[in-house]
């Protein structure tokens, strides 16, 4: 995700459920996908222990994750599907959810082939994010890069709230993938 639909998904699910919420769930979801668990017994556990507010707002959280113009929409909402289903959702309450998720991303939405188009505007370069031109050096690369992993590491910044280490986690993680690609690009090892 670019960094700034991450900063508006951020502010969004931080509007929604409020700071603290969404920083416990944040935290919760980042350490479940540093594990090997079994989507299976994660089921479990959130059917016996979430009531159905809770199930929706899950199943709704899942719907934001999946808006994202790249990712494979039918695989998503399947799975999205199954894992309501694993916590006993009524498929019912997933449809509304969907509907009314749907109804507010209407603009980024086809309703003819039920997938998400990217908005038409240009993608941005991906050395602006380094401040640098296409014509940089390796060693102006190499400098941006250490300047902006260190501005956003969290470690770099212990009185940050959790969201705000979110956001930067993010943008780091954003960081590296454009610094890899650029030297992709550009056959530097």
């Amino acid at each position: 995700m670019g960094e700034f639909r991450m900063k508006l998904y951020i502010a969004d699910l931080l509007s929604k459920f409020g700071e603290v919420y969404a920083t416990k769930r944040f935290a919760f979801f980042h350490e479940l996908l540093r594990q090997r668990i079994q989507v299976e017994a994660i089921c479990e556990q959130i059917k016996l222990h979430a009531d159905l507010k809770d199930k929706k707002d899950i199943i709704l959280f899942l719907f934001e994750i999946t808006y994202h113009p790249t990712a494979p929409k039918e695989k998503a909402t399947h799975t999205i599907n199954y894992l309501a289903a694993r916590i006993n959702l009524p498929y019912e309450d997933v449809k509304t959810i969907y509907r009314t998720f749907s109804q507010q991303h209407q603009n980024n939405y086809n309703s003819n082939t039920k997938t998400y188009t990217e908005k038409t505007t240009q993608k941005p370069d991906i050395y602006t994010i380094f401040n640098l031109t296409s014509n940089c050096t390796e060693k102006e690369l190499k400098t941006a890069f250490h300047h902006l992993a260190k501005k956003y590491h969290p470690n770099s910044n212990p009185n940050s709230s959790n969201s705000e280490k979110i956001v930067m986690q993010e943008k780091l993680r954003t960081i590296i993938k454009s610094y890899d690609e650029i030297k992709l690009r550009r056959g530097w090892k």
